[in-house]
């Protein structure tokens, strides 16, 4: 017990850090304080205190340092290529979440910081997403989708993105939700169920077909989980069933059965992703046969379909293997999706770390309708299951 809290206590600094950053990205986002520069400046220091303080102890992940080599190959094409500055740091910021692979310092080859010390680190998250999102909402209010109006977003000039709603909030209640396995204190499992909940109640609010399904999916796997592992009880589904009733209550049936209303009519009478097709052909019409196969480098910029009359472009494409492309061209994609799918095999072959595989399966699904390329906690979640991944390979990890 003694050796257990001493672990506790080493990540401390290295994990509050972590939920700081993360606190600070949400309100940024959400209420458009505009404090980018200060963000990016901390999260830089952070990422570099990670990797000093313990690169020593981080063994048996040679993926990094072929991450490493990529990462400087897509710099200076960038910089050859003289992209948008201000692209090429973003880009260089986002893709260099892989070394918060460092934040679990010597430890590394226990299963305690897998199944403790993440998991705890996962409350906090929902805790924060949750609060947040409350607030968001309190400010702004509640956008509902209708047939009429459309899709319930939040358009807020004050707001740093002017299209916004409560369920960019709580991507971490999603992409963490399979760690609810490893809680044992009903109470915390209880924030969990909430934090996901929300997520599909601001997914359905605002009309969105992917992100929606693929959290019923993930809550749906995740409790055929913890049934065979007997974590889900009587009592326990009782209280999520009286969760799941408030929330619905606290945002309105009314609201809900007009945004299911809106949802059905779009899964309906559109085609799926027509509009994301047509953006991200235009973007691989634009590639020549190099730039397809070696990409553009960071800070290539989309300057097609609804974003040609923007003078620099915008560092997005919706569909994140064509954004990959982009930048580093089939030669980056292969390189990325190689890892995620060797990573979520890996995983799903231990039933015990099978959370750690739909942590991969969640960013793999949402990488074909949101780029997941563009925001840094959501590569953060990702390389915790890479990282476990990478283990595997050399030591054998078992329950």
């Amino acid at each position: 017990m003694k050796e257990i809290l001493l672990r506790d206590q080493s990540f401390r600094i290295e994990i509050k850090l972590l939920l700081f950053l993360l606190m600070l990205s949400l309100i940024n986002k959400g209420f458009g304080l505009k404090l980018d520069q200060f963000y990016y400046i901390l999260t830089a220091i952070a990422i570099c205190f990670f990797f000093l303080k313990n690169r020593k102890y981080s063994r048996n992940m040679s993926f990094v340092d072929l991450f490493i080599l990529f990462f400087l190959y897509l710099l200076t094409l960038g910089i050859f290529n003289n992209n948008f500055s201000s692209f090429i740091f973003i880009d260089i910021f986002n893709f260099s979440a892989f070394l918060t692979l460092y934040v679990r310092g010597k430890y590394h080859s226990n299963n305690y910081y897998y199944t403790k010390v993440l998991p705890k680190f996962g409350l906090w998250v929902n805790i924060i997403s949750i609060l947040i999102s409350f607030i968001w909402v309190s400010a702004y209010g509640l956008a509902v989708s209708t047939l009429s109006e459309g899709r319930g977003i939040i358009d807020n000039s004050d707001v740093s993105t002017s299209l916004m709603s409560a369920k960019y909030l709580m991507y971490g209640s999603l992409f963490l939700y399979p760690l609810v396995t490893y809680v044992e204190k009903k109470s915390h499992r209880s924030i969990y169920f909430l934090g996901l909940i929300m997520f599909i109640i601001f997914s359905l609010l605002m009309g969105s077909r992917g992100s929606s399904v693929l959290a019923l999916i993930i809550l749906l796997v995740t409790s055929k989980i913890n049934m065979g592992n007997n974590k889900i009880q009587k009592s326990q589904f009782t209280k999520y069933l009286i969760i799941f009733i408030g929330s619905i209550s606290l945002f309105g049936f009314s609201n809900l059965i007009s945004s299911f209303n809106y949802l059905t009519e779009r899964f309906v009478s559109e085609s799926l992703g027509d509009y994301r097709n047509e953006e991200s052909l235009l973007v691989l019409d634009s590639l020549s046969v190099q730039e397809f196969l070696f990409g553009r480098g960071f800070g290539a910029a989309n300057k097609y379909w609804i974003f040609e009359h923007i003078e620099n472009g915008v560092n997005t494409v919706h569909y994140g293997p064509v954004f990959l492309i982009l930048k580093g061209g089939i030669l980056l994609l292969i390189f990325i999706y190689s890892y995620l799918i060797k990573s979520f095999t890996r995983l799903w072959k231990i039933k015990y770390l099978r959370p750690y595989a739909i942590i991969i399966f969640t960013f793999v699904v949402l990488d074909f309708s949101h780029n997941n390329y563009s925001d840094y906690f959501k590569m953060v979640y990702v390389f915790f299951a890479i990282g476990l991944a990478s283990q595997l390979k050399n030591e054998n990890i078992t329950h």
